[in-house]
């Protein structure tokens, strides 16, 4: 039995659709390029930006709105791509060759597989962030500096969101040392929504300073990787992501969008039968992001204008490793490296009313994540995992404000995998995150002249729950 799977990107909506033939032929268009196959036999890509179709399943789902949050890893990263890793916080993730997804985390993983795989599930964050107001006016409060206004805030005000991030995943062995891959990831995302226009005096001064602050990204990932030896593989994949930015208060929207393109190398090496190593590293990607900066002027008549903002993510490293202790516990470790540093300041141009330049400072750090969990197989068709992993915050003091409230956290997570057939895999995994309470003191500035035009100060709560839901399927060369 052959099969043809069919991504469709169209705007913010990802619908996989998935149709059984007698004949495998594979075609991806995404941006630029051309995938050709021949029975069974997957061959090279194509980005040209329309449709991507290859082979087999009997599912279809659709995702709108495609967004993450930045309650799963520091600053606004999402590390965990499927339902298993978030069960293991992430440990292990550059050494893992388990589903699809591991495409994502080490393109190198893909030598590993004997049959083409497919992996697709959802993830779901609940983020609680909490600006924490007091009684002391010098401690909790907005300056409108341009306007000399001071204004204290007595209660709490809440911004929490939900959140849903898709993910697919497909690997195609091609002979007995190559392997091709292509991927939906959401790799980095920002999310809150404090009160818009509220009659409750707190929330309203914090919505004349911040509602709805989003960043949505989409990432495809087209994958290529090689076995140099029975221990050595190597891997090389191309980022394609699409960002769309949300920045607004209570007077003015900001809703920008734009593309960037990175790339990320992976190698996986066997120390033993029982040992493996994997390293990764994917490469900064530069967001050019344009579209409607919308403000209410004195006579309530919105003025738009075309704004324009630049956002630089981050390169970062991975390193995995797993030992298999024994016939049923497995170890695992992790460690990230995010370069933060090239965030720096958001400058948004030609913002509405008067097409002014803004100027958000960040002051980012580069952060470290470690992790270390275990699995452990109940029985043939049941495997059970559990992880803790620890997070440093890239925010820096004097330049944290509430769209941002983050801080260092602790992560724990717990997941369970269930195989009902040689054919398919079920996974579950659940983390709750635990934060540490933020300082709030950033100003937001205009460079012509320097002067500052609004500043919030305080403190602010935030944890986050994620649930995620994964299933995997494999094709065997024998059916």
């Amino acid at each position: 039995m052959i099969y043809i799977i069919k991504l469709l990107v169209v705007s913010k909506e990802v619908c996989l659709s998935f149709y059984n033939f007698n004949n495998f032929i594979l075609s991806l268009e995404l941006s630029g390029g051309i995938l050709i196959t021949k029975n069974k036999e997957f061959f090279m890509f194509v980005l040209n930006k329309k449709v991507l179709s290859f082979g087999p399943i009997v599912a279809s789902a659709c995702v709108l709105g495609l967004l993450s949050s930045g309650a799963y890893a520091s600053g606004f990263q999402v590390f965990s791509q499927d339902a298993k890793s978030i069960g293991l916080v992430d440990a292990g993730d550059a050494a893992n060759a388990d589903e699809a997804s591991a495409a994502f985390y080490n393109p190198a993983s893909m030598t590993h597989f004997d049959d083409i795989t497919v992996s697709t599930g959802v993830t779901y964050i609940g983020l609680k962030a909490q600006y924490n107001g007091c009684t002391d006016p010098d401690t909790c409060y907005v300056d409108v500096l341009n306007d000399n206004v001071h204004l204290p805030i007595t209660g709490n005000v809440a911004g929490d969101t939900d959140n849903y991030l898709p993910n697919f995943a497909i690997i195609v062995p091609a002979g007995d040392q190559f392997s091709f891959g292509f991927s939906v990831s959401v790799p980095f995302g920002l999310s809150t929504d404090y009160p818009a226009n509220s009659e409750d005096e707190s929330a309203a001064i914090v919505g004349d300073y911040a509602t709805e602050t989003s960043f949505k990204t989409i990432n495809m990932n087209p994958s290529v990787a090689y076995a140099v030896s029975s221990k050595l593989s190597i891997g090389l994949g191309l980022d394609v992501l699409y960002g769309q930015a949300v920045y607004d208060n209570n007077e003015l929207q900001n809703d920008l969008s734009g593309w960037g393109c990175g790339y990320d190398l992976g190698l996986m090496y066997d120390l033993s039968s029982k040992t493996r190593v994997g390293l990764s590293y994917h490469s900064k990607i530069n967001i050019t992001a344009t579209g409607d900066s919308t403000a209410d002027n004195d006579i309530g008549v919105p003025a738009t204008t075309q704004a324009s903002a630049f956002f630089p993510l981050p390169a970062y490293t991975s390193l995995g490793v797993t030992e298999q202790l024994t016939e049923k516990l497995k170890v695992l470790a992790s460690v990230y490296y995010t370069q933060w540093d090239t965030l720096d300041t958001i400058t948004l141009n030609n913002v509405a009313p008067g097409r002014e330049t803004l100027l958000v400072p960040q002051d980012f750090k580069n952060t470290f994540f470690y992790s270390v969990g275990a699995t452990y197989q109940v029985n043939p068709k049941l495997q059970v995992n559990t992880a803790i992993g620890f997070d440093k915050t890239p925010s820096q003091d004097g330049a944290r404000d509430i769209r941002l409230p983050d801080s260092d956290r602790t992560s724990v997570g717990f997941g369970v995998s269930w195989q009902p057939s040689v054919r398919w895999t079920l996974d579950a995994g659940y983390q709750h995150i635990f934060m540490d309470d933020a300082d709030i003191d950033a100003e937001i500035y205009i460079p012509a002249g320097n002067i500052d035009v609004e500043g919030i100060h305080g403190s602010a709560s935030s944890s986050a729950n994620v649930f995620g839901l994964q299933a995997s399927f494999k094709f065997h060369k024998d059916t």
